[in-house]
């Protein structure tokens, strides 16, 4: 598709213009790359969070020498640690999107362009 440095590098190179322009297909790609990032929920990171945390409890409290000797306890533990590594992974990747969104457009607006509804 195209890369931001190729898109940068065409702003540079526009001298008689004093706001750059993008091509139609440029302009929608980086509208669409900005609204994914902005509309991100974060439900990747916080599936192999989910994932990670669930395996790491499984392990502990059924395979290792996990202290707790009540099987119900043990499955409560295993679903409040799994939880709490699913949401930490949302969060995680809710911020993570957001920051990646601020920079891009930081970085498109320092480089003027406008018009692309951000």
């Amino acid at each position: 598709m195209f890369d931001i440095e190729t898109i940068l590098t065409k702003i540079d190179n526009e001298m008689e213009s004093t706001q750059p322009t993008l091509t139609e297909s440029e302009s929608n790609y980086w509208r669409q790359k900005l609204h994914s990032l902005r509309q991100s929920c974060g439900c990747k990171t916080g599936m192999v969070a989910l994932l990670i945390t669930l395996a790491a409890a499984l392990y502990y409290f059924l395979l290792g020498e996990g202290e707790i000797y009540s099987s119900g306890k043990k499955f409560l533990y295993i679903f409040l640690l799994s939880m709490a590594g699913a949401v930490l992974g949302k969060l995680t990747g809710i911020s993570w999107s957001r920051i990646r969104y601020y920079r891009l457009r930081k970085k498109l607006l320092r480089k003027g362009v406008a018009g692309l509804g951000f």
